[in-house]
């Protein structure tokens, strides 16, 4: 279950299209050093990504969460996801539960 302030990196990419890995693992070492709820990245090639991104920032020095898991919004169902927990949070959770993709 998510539960915390979640994480939203940006993916940088290089002028020629490619992921800059460095910047990323970077990016995302400075995010995980928070302890973060949740990592949400937005692109089709998220979860190789975000392994890759995971992966490197695993080999610094921050605490980072030994086997994180991930899910994929391919139907962009967090911000109603948001909205709907101001008001009916077990919808909210239910709706997260069976919409991401593991």
């Amino acid at each position: 279950m998510l539960d915390g302030v979640l994480f939203f990196p940006v993916t940088p990419f290089a002028s020629g299209g490619e992921v800059e890995l460095g910047v990323l693992a970077e990016h995302l070492r400075r995010g995980l050093a928070s302890g973060p709820g949740g990592i949400f990245a937005a692109s089709e090639t998220a979860p190789r990504i975000l392994d890759d991104g995971i992966a490197a920032a695993a080999e610094s020095e921050h605490l980072v969460p030994l086997r994180p898991k991930t899910a994929i919004d391919r139907r962009y169902i967090m911000s109603a996801v948001g909205l709907l927990s101001r008001e009916h949070r077990p919808a909210a959770i239910e709706l997260a539960r069976r919409e991401l993709m593991r």
